[in-house]
């Protein structure tokens, strides 16, 4: 029986895809009887939310870069947006489970801080128990990556 790597991603930007395509190809290649499954965490959005979050940051990006700058920052810095990180957490976490329960998974790995956060709100709330981890893809550890429920960091 193949066992089940289940790697959760997102589209902002292209590295974290990236990552996870690169994980993806690596493991179809040094391990036997494997099943690897990509999921767009976006996929589980409303899909007006994730238009919305998506172009945002795209304009944001083209036309005000030094305004993600301090969004980052300020995100990182800041223990306001904790709540928002959790709520956001909350709320998606529950419409991504079922496909998790189903799939299955011997494994869960995040390239994006986001799935990150769902994967840990749903083992604190003792509905996952697969070891999961996150491949860190920007460039510093920021706030939002960093879960106590996640199993380890590469």
């Amino acid at each position: 029986m193949s066992k089940k790597i289940l790697i959760l991603t997102a589209p902002i930007g292209m590295g974290h895809v990236k990552v996870a395509e690169a994980l993806k190809e690596k493991f179809n290649l040094k391990l036997q009887d494997v099943e690897v499954e990509i999921v767009d965490i976006f996929n589980f959005f409303p899909a007006f939310l994730g238009k919305i979050i998506l172009n945002g940051y795209a304009m944001i990006l083209k036309y005000c870069p030094e305004l993600y700058g301090r969004m980052y920052q300020a995100s990182n810095n800041r223990n306001q947006l904790v709540f928002f990180k959790n709520s956001i957490n909350r709320f998606l976490a529950k419409r991504i489970y079922k496909f998790i329960f189903n799939y299955n998974p011997d494994i869960i790995i995040s390239t994006h801080a986001t799935p990150g956060g769902l994967i840990a709100y749903l083992k604190k709330e003792d509905l996952v128990k697969t070891p999961s981890f996150a491949v860190v893809t920007d460039f510093v550890v920021h706030k939002f990556w960093v879960y106590k429920e996640l199993d380890g960091y590469f």
